[in-house]
């Protein structure tokens, strides 16, 4: 088994094959990752791909869902993890602070202007990580072998499952149970 969590939009362009877990309509398994465990037996789980979703768990919620992934993924398991990359929306800013927009656009990062006034915080940007912040929840989830990837750079299971529209201002990384 494979899962896609939070993938709910990615449905009809990901790879065939993956249980979409999401908060949102249409997933495979509808629910809130940060408040109700995973409906898997432990251990059950060949490989997680969770892309722009641990942005928008509260800080106290990831240490949560972060073991339910390591629970119900096999030893050996695999885990692709993809946020958006803070340290590319700082140094964004830091070259741009001078230009009156560039706070707005920082901004985005978190706040998604798209949804027109929704109030759908769920939707919106809660936390942020850069390489050495998610190492360390990774670390804490007992997740070994971290290591950081780039588009196109995977384990083959993860195969046709990123984005190409979060390329330059994504962190990849993945892990092993």
């Amino acid at each position: 088994m494979k899962l896609n969590v939070g993938g709910q939009q990615t449905i009809g362009r990901f790879p065939e094959g993956w249980t979409c877990v999401d908060i949102l309509d249409g997933a495979d398994i509808q629910q809130d990752i940060a408040k109700v465990a995973l409906p898997f037996e432990k251990g059950s789980v060949d490989a997680i791909y969770c892309s722009h979703v641990l942005e928008h768990i509260w800080k106290w919620d990831l240490p949560f869902v972060l073991n339910e992934f390591n629970r119900v993924l096999k030893s050996g398991g695999k885990l692709r993890v993809v946020v958006p990359d803070m340290d590319i929306a700082l140094h964004r800013f830091m070259e741009n602070k001078n230009d009156p927009d560039a706070l707005d656009e920082c901004m985005k990062w978190w706040f998604d202007p798209s949804l027109n006034g929704e109030g759908k915080l769920f939707l919106n940007h809660v936390g942020g990580f850069n390489y050495m912040s998610l190492v360390d929840k990774l670390n804490s989830a007992k997740f070994t072998d971290i290591r950081r990837k780039v588009y196109g750079s995977h384990d083959p299971i993860f195969e046709g499952c990123d984005n190409p529209g979060h390329v330059s201002t994504s962190l990849y990384m993945e892990s092993i149970k």
